[in-house]
């Protein structure tokens, strides 16, 4: 249970770190929708992380659990976020895109540095 608690806080944080740098990057500055991409993503990741954990997914089934994600996302961002030069759809791919990616390529290092 240990570990997956911390497993589930270290995928939190390291998805908090891409996305919001993505997110300036892209040009979301002021405090609110920084803030609306922290809190997005803590009530997405969480979840998702424990399913991936518990199920074991193949990856089919972890790329349909990205597209409810990023939809669930981008219409929560099309509704809360100041930030208007791209749509809610748009920054949600963005910032998931960079998050899945980034984030696969570190759990291959990671779990091959450990094995």
């Amino acid at each position: 249970m240990k570990s997956i608690l911390i497993t589930l806080f270290l995928c939190l944080l390291f998805t908090e770190v891409l996305e919001i740098g993505m997110g300036l990057i892209i040009g979301i500055r002021t405090k609110s929708d920084i803030l609306t991409v922290f809190f997005v993503n803590s009530l997405t990741n969480p979840p998702a992380v424990l399913i991936r954990i518990l199920l074991d997914l193949s990856v089919p089934f972890i790329l349909v659990l990205e597209v409810i994600i990023w939809l669930t996302e981008a219409m929560i961002y099309r509704k809360l976020l100041d930030y208007r030069k791209l749509n809610g759809f748009t920054v949600s791919l963005i910032l998931n895109a960079v998050s899945l990616v980034i984030g696969s390529i570190a759990v291959y290092f990671v779990t091959g540095l450990i094995s």
